[in-house]
């Protein structure tokens, strides 16, 4: 200790000890053994027989290339064959997936009946106008003139066929995707009874 002045006693403080960091020690450098005169002797051997036999390979290989690259040629055509099949898997697999689930696949069989039978229904309805027109008239119902003449023809025929030229006939075309599967059966059944009907109607000559 010493005195700043005659009032007070200053007491030094000790540093902090330094703090010593362990290191690896360098690992040593081993050098490796020398070779013997045999082994590097057998050594140059080993090196002109594998010069040797690569220069007899590359005679042999370059003398015919057609079968040195067959192997190649072979493999080649493995792989684009397998890729064939791979596509052509693919394309099935898109094909399944598109076509969604089993009730999907009913709505669209019933969705496209509907269409079915409203244009078989409107075929019907102008071969039998036209049939009307020609047994009344002696003409073609579309030289009919008037819309009444056309009409009275159709009169008989639209009470059993009219239905089938509405809009409103597409009834699961415009529901498919929200009908429900009890929806879509309702719907296939309501579409054989008009198939029966039609076929019970009279209009078919025996």
């Amino acid at each position: 200790m010493h005195y700043r002045d005659s009032r007070e006693v200053v007491q030094e403080v000790p540093a902090a000890l330094p703090k010593f960091v362990d290191r690896p020690m360098p690992q040593r450098i081993v050098k490796p053994t020398p070779l013997t005169v045999d082994e590097i002797k057998s050594g140059l051997i080993s090196v002109g027989d594998s010069i040797e036999a690569s220069r007899e390979q590359f005679t042999a290989d370059n003398a015919s290339l057609d079968a040195f690259y067959a192997r190649q040629a072979e493999l080649r055509s493995e792989v684009a064959e397998l890729q064939r099949q791979l596509k052509e898997k693919e394309d099935k697999l898109r094909e399944l997936e598109a076509s969604g689930s089993p009730r999907d696949q009913f709505a669209s069989a019933v969705v496209k009946a509907e269409r079915d039978v409203m244009g078989l229904g409107g075929a019907l309805l102008a071969s039998l106008s036209e049939e009307a027109s020609q047994r009344i008239y002696g003409i073609s119902f579309e030289e009919l003139s008037s819309k009444e003449a056309r009409r009275d023809v159709q009169a008989r025929y639209r009470k059993t066929l009219g239905f089938l030229q509405s809009q409103f006939y597409l009834k699961l075309g415009r529901e498919s995707a929200t009908a429900t599967a009890e929806q879509v059966e309702a719907r296939a059944s309501e579409l054989l009874d008009d198939v029966s009907a039609l076929l019970d109607s009279g209009h078919f000559a025996e």
